[in-house]
């Protein structure tokens, strides 16, 4: 199975505001947002829509963007208590609960709605929020518990060739370098998906589950 190159995609891939003016108290911003933690409910390359809370108070179940404390970066996560020490959060693909507790006016805003090219979606908050925060969390542990009973099967299919051999050619894997002002990024996309990302520390491939049985990974090109 051949795989494809494209060289270069400008993309704004981080979390981070498009505007160089901080937003304002009533005016609804946008910002990019890359990174696995909010999966499935955002994902990476969406476009987010962002409306300041302007006096309301935060809710359990809202997907908020703010700044940790003594962090300067920015993060999208979902409200899951809000408890006498503060608002406490979670990424919705997470185990563990942010490690920090926030104040009401850390909350630079909730996340209304994901965009991505023409198509649209909205994100649900409050009691429709926390109930999909459940969802993702049970889809999660769903898929680790399959994952562990299927291990056996899935190593011998990663170990065999006869998979990747009937992949057809239109399914073949694309790498894919995305970059913005501060950075670039190398994904690994099949069709519209981006099954992989290329870890430069390391220097391997990340291939997501299940796709790692349809790649071999030794003849994946390795950027430098």
């Amino acid at each position: 199975m051949k795989t494809q190159i494209i060289t270069e995609i400008n993309s704004d891939c981080s979390l981070s505001l498009l505007s160089k003016n901080k937003p304002g108290p009533d005016k609804t911003f946008f910002c990019a947002h890359s990174g696995p933690s909010m999966n499935p409910t955002l994902s990476a390359q969406d476009l987010l829509e962002i409306k300041p809370y302007s006096g309301k108070r935060p809710k359990p179940g809202d997907v908020i963007f703010f700044k940790p404390p003594h962090d300067g970066y920015y993060v999208v996560h979902r409200i899951i208590r809000i408890c006498s020490r503060g608002i406490q959060t979670r990424g919705d693909n997470n185990n563990h609960t942010d490690p920090w507790f926030l104040k009401p006016e850390d909350a630079c805003g909730q996340v209304i709605a994901a965009h991505r090219g023409d198509a649209s979606r909205k994100i649900s908050s409050g009691f429709m929020g926390r109930l999909t925060g459940l969802f993702c969390q049970l889809r999660r542990k769903t898929q680790a518990l399959l994952i562990k009973i299927l291990r056996p099967v899935y190593l011998f299919l990663n170990s065999s060739d006869a998979l990747r051999r009937l992949m057809p050619m239109r399914l073949s894997p694309l790498v894919v370098t995305f970059t913005s002002r501060n950075h670039s990024s190398i994904r690994l996309l099949l069709g519209k998906t981006i099954i992989g990302t290329y870890d430069h520390a390391l220097q391997q491939w990340q291939i997501e589950h299940p796709y790692r049985i349809l790649l071999n990974e030794s003849l994946l090109p390795k950027p430098r």
